[in-house]
């Protein structure tokens, strides 16, 4: 069913789909390649390519197809002392906050000493929220301070 998804689906689609796959175990990238022999299916090579287990959301999947596409290419699920980062592009941690994870106020209070552990290491946080993410801003605010940090992919070393 999911290589019928892969298929049919918008390539951002079928990102979710199989982030989401890979993350829950339901499948692995090697059972899919097996089920994708031949050159007619580069494409979907391509996509599985692409896909991410360690991506925990749709949020983070969304902002990562993103800014992979304007050439920025970020890790992912980075672990550091203080936490897993959602995507890490250089030392700017980009978090993608829906409400549902970051509503309470000991989220609130765990985000902002994050943060602050953050900035103490040399990082730099950047909290998208879950509409800027969902009404595709993510390359739009992130680049001008990547940019600004010189982890930008198109600045001259």
């Amino acid at each position: 069913m999911l290589i019928t998804f892969m298929r049919c689906a918008e390539p951002l689609d079928a990102l979710i789909a199989l982030d989401a796959a890979l993350r829950g175990g339901l499948v692995t990238k090697e059972q899919l390649r097996a089920r994708l022999p031949g050159r007619r299916n580069g494409k979907l090579h391509t996509l599985l390519d692409r896909a991410n287990p360690k991506a925990r959301s749709l949020l983070e999947t969304i902002a990562r197809y993103e800014l992979e596409e304007a050439g920025a290419i970020p890790e992912v699920g980075v672990e550091l002392p203080i936490g897993e980062l959602d995507l890490l592009l250089g030392k700017l941690d980009i978090e993608t906050d829906g409400h549902e994870f970051h509503s309470q106020w000991a989220d609130w209070e765990h985000d902002r000493r994050r943060d602050q552990w953050l900035i103490a290491h040399g990082y730099t946080p950047l909290r998208l929220t879950s509409r800027q993410v969902l009404t595709h801003q993510t390359v739009e605010l992130v680049r001008p301070v990547a940019q600004r940090l010189g982890c930008w992919p198109d600045q001259a070393a």
